[in-house]
């Protein structure tokens, strides 16, 4: 299922109602910086409002499954598809930049007679899919399908990769870094401390060099399971 409420404009009934004062509406089309500056925090509201009323919803489920007698036997995920930002690094909303308020989401997994554990190591939304298959008796190692890890393997990421429609990130423990996918050369690139942190030009260059090694294997991995299919056209009368 995919909810849309805490997505701008941060849809929510009356009864869903945690913090005020907020924004009757938001018009994300008219905003300027400006204004979102001056009115960042019953904007703000109104978004914890709307993922007020998108936990009631999670709840539906919850005890649908629970009064159905199913959650013995039903695997749960709660994801985010990327975070939300309010101003804290200059923007608003998503998809503007690899900040961590944009780039950090929650994800809740339920496993039938699985003891509740915190995940405190970098993790990616490529770990979902191969998190899930052995659950479910797939038994190939995950580098057979996917570039994710098993979150339950024990298994550390060095790295975590981010992407929109023009750049891909690269963030571990020393550095972010943002490229450009449809420009040449590192043309428009950010690099920043791995927590947003400015870093002088001197230094962001060392890592940047630094890095190289790493950067090459994410690139050969983004395309590994890209594959040219070869149609062969054969006429009617063979």
């Amino acid at each position: 299922m995919f909810f849309e409420s805490p997505h701008a404009r941060y849809y929510f009934p009356p009864e869903s109602v945690i913090r005020t004062p907020y924004r009757d509406d938001i018009n994300y089309a008219t905003l300027d910086r400006d204004e979102l500056q001056k009115d960042i925090v019953p904007i703000k509201n109104r978004y914890l409002n709307a993922v007020h009323h998108l936990d009631s919803q999670f709840a539906r489920i919850l005890e649908y499954l629970e009064t159905h007698g199913l959650l013995e036997n039903t695997l749960v995920v709660m994801l985010g598809d990327h975070g939300e930002e309010f101003m804290e690094n200059g923007y608003w909303g998503h998809n503007s930049t690899f900040s961590d308020p944009q780039t950090r989401t929650p994800l809740i997994l339920w496993i039938p007679g699985r003891a509740p554990a915190v995940h405190e190591q970098l993790s990616s939304h490529l770990d979902v899919v191969p998190t899930l298959m052995p659950l479910l008796g797939v038994k190939n190692p995950p580098e057979d399908y996917s570039s994710g890890y098993d979150l339950f393997s024990g298994k550390r990421r060095e790295y975590v990769v981010f992407s929109d429609w023009s750049r891909v990130g690269y963030k571990d423990a020393d550095v972010k870094i943002a490229l450009p996918t449809k420009m040449q050369g590192f043309v428009g690139k950010r690099i920043s401390g791995p927590n947003d942190e400015e870093l002088a030009p001197q230094r962001a260059q060392e890592l940047l060099q630094s890095k190289q090694p790493q950067l090459v294997r994410l690139m050969q991995e983004l395309g590994r399971f890209n594959q040219k299919k070869t149609v062969q056209t054969v006429s009617a009368g063979e």
